[in-house]
C-alpha cells in the first residue's frame, strides 16, 4: 500500500464540524480529567519498589551480517566470529527505539542496522531477530500493539518504521512480516498506538501526522493544519515523537524540531492546541493523566513537565545536580513516565547513565542506571512497573530490575547489584 491509495470511508463520519469538536474539547476537558483520576486510583496498584535495591543487567547487541539465502542470522554470526577480518567490516549497531511487550515478558529493540532484536528482560538473553535484510535501513521506531479489543485474538504484534518510509507489522512468535505500507518520500521517525489498539499514527520528515486504522491498515486522516489561525498551524519541521493520549483515542500529541507541542483532535482533523518550548529530537514525549513530559536536546532546561489543559510549564526538572557542579549538558534523547506515574526516567547524549526522578516528591532525583556507553538514545518502562530499559551507542543496553524482591527473599545490601551479559 502506498500513500496514493484511497482514504478510508470511515474518515467521513469520524471528522465532525471543527468548531463543534473544539467546543466539546474545551468544555469537557476538566470533567474528563477528574473522571480519569478517580478511575486511575482504582485501576493501578501501588508497586513494591525499594529505592537502593535496584538491580542492573548490561547487554551488548553484537553486529550481525545481513541474512543470506539458506543461512540464518545466527549461522552468519558464528561464521563471522571465526573470521575476525570479516566481522570487523560490519559496522557497530546503535539502539534507536525500545518497547516492552504488553505483558512485559519481552523487550523489542530497533537498531540502526534495520534489525529488531527481541530480548527476554528477566533472563537477559536474545530470543529472536526480525528484519535482518540486505538493505539494512535503520529501524527508527518500534511499538507493541496493545492486547485489547479485537487485537486479543492475535497477540505479540509489533509495528515498526524504517528510514525509507515503510511501516511494517510483525508477528513476533513466527518472526513473519504480516503487512507493509509505504509513505513515499518520507522518513518515518515516530509511531504510536491508540489505547484501544484500533488506530496507529506516524510522524516524520514531511511534518505530517498520519492516522491509520489498525484493522484495515488504511489511511484515516492526515493531520497537518490548525483551526485556521497562523498561531495554530501544523509543524514546520520534522516530527520526532507522536503519542496518543493514554485514555482518549481521539487525542494525539506530537513534537519535534520546531520547538512546539501540538495537540491534535482526530474528530476535528486539526491541531486544537499548541505551545512552544520543547526541542524534541527522539522518543522523549510522554503523558500521564493530564501531565506532559518532554525531553529536549539542548544544553539546559532539557527535562520539563507541562499541563495538558493549559499548555503551561509546570516545572523544569534539574537533570544535573547543581550542588555537585556537574559540567555535562542535558541534551536529552529519551524520557518516559513509569506506568503508575511515580517515576520519570531520562537520558541524553553526553551522560553514561539514565537518571530516575520521584514524581511524588517534587521530581527529586532518587537513583540512576549506569550504561556502558556515553549517549542514551531510548528509555522505556515495562507495563508491569518492574523494569526500566535504556539503549545507547554501540548496542549497549541496560535493564533495571526495580523489584528484585520478587525473586530474592534473602537479605540484601542497599547498594545496587550489577551483572554483565553479552548477547552473541
Amino acid at each position: 500500500m502506498t500513500m496514493d491509495g484511497p482514504i478510508s470511508p470511515k474518515a467521513e463520519f469520524k471528522l465532525p464540524d471543527v468548531q463543534e469538536s473544539m467546543v466539546y474539547h474545551i468544555s469537557n476537558f476538566h470533567k474528563i480529567r477528574t473522571a480519569s483520576r478517580r478511575k486511575l486510583s482504582v485501576e493501578i496498584p501501588k508497586t513494591g519498589r525499594k529505592i537502593g535495591f535496584f538491580k542492573t543487567s548490561f547487554m551488548e547487541l553484537d553486529p550481525i551480517a545481513p541474512s543470506q539465502p539458506g543461512k540464518s542470522s545466527v549461522n552468519v554470526l558464528e561464521e563471522d566470529q571465526k573470521d575476525e577480518q570479516k566481522k570487523s567490516s560490519i559496522p557497530e549497531v546503535d539502539v534507536y527505539s525500545m518497547r516492552f511487550s504488553p505483558d512485559s515478558s519481552e523487550l523489542a529493540i530497533g537498531c540502526t542496522d534495520g534489525t529488531i532484536r527481541i530480548v527476554d528482560p528477566q533472563e537477559t538473553k536474545l530470543l529472536k531477530i526480525l528484519n535482518n535484510t540486505q538493505e539494512q535501513v535503520p529501524t527508527t521506531c518500534v511499538r507493541y500493539r496493545p492486547t485489547v479489543g479485537a487485537s486479543q485474538k492475535t497477540r505479540n504484534v509489533i509495528v515498526s518504521s524504517t528510514g525509507d518510509g515503510k511501516i511494517q507489522h510483525w508477528h513476533v512468535p513466527s518472526q513473519k512480516k504480516i503487512f507493509e505500507l509505504e509513505e513515499k518520500g518520507n522518513t518515518i521517525l515516530a509511531l504510536d498506538y491508540s489505547c484501544d489498539s484500533e488506530l496507529f499514527a506516524s510522524g516524520g520528515q514531511d511534518k505530517v501526522v498520519r492516522v491509520y486504522e489498525e484493522g484495515t491498515k488504511s489511511l484515516l486522516t492526515e493531520l497537518k493544519m490548525g483551526l485556521g489561525s497562523r498561531d495554530s498551524d501544523g509543524h514546520s519541521q520534522r516530527i520526532y515523537c507522536v503519542k496518543f493520549h493514554p485514555r482518549d483515542p481521539n487525542m494525539i500529541l506530537s513534537s519535534g524540531w520546531d520547538d512546539t507541542v501540538h495537540v491534535w483532535d482526530i474528530r476535528a482533523g486539526c491541531s486544537v492546541k499548541k505551545w512552544d518550548g520543547p526541542h524534541v529530537c527522539a522518543d522523549s514525549l510522554d503523558i500521564f493523566e493530564d501531565v506532559v513530559l518532554t525531553g529536549s536536546w539542548r544544553e539546559r532546561e532539557g527535562l520539563q513537565v507541562w499541563d495538558l489543559g493549559t499548555g503551561k510549564l509546570l516545572k523544569t526538572i534539574d537533570f544535573h545536580r547543581k550542588d555537585k557542579q556537574e559540567t555535562e549538558t542535558d541534551h536529552i534523547y529519551g524520557a518516559a513516565f513509569s506506568m503508575d506515574g511515580d517515576f520519570i526516567a531520562a537520558g541524553g547524549s553526553f551522560t553514561s547513565e539514565t537518571r530516575i526522578f520521584d514524581v511524588r516528591h517534587n521530581f527529586r532525583r532518587v537513583d540512576k542506571m549506569r550504561t556502558k556507553a556515553k549517549g542514551v538514545y531510548s528509555v522505556t518502562f515495562s507495563n508491569s512497573g518492574r523494569n526500566l530499559a535504556s539503549g545507547s551507542k554501540a548496542g549497549k543496553v541496560s535493564i533495571l530490575d526495580m523489584m528484585p524482591e520478587m525473586e530474592e527473599d534473602d537479605s540484601r545490601q542497599p547498594k545496587a547489584e550489577e551483572s554483565e551479559i553479552s548477547l552473541k
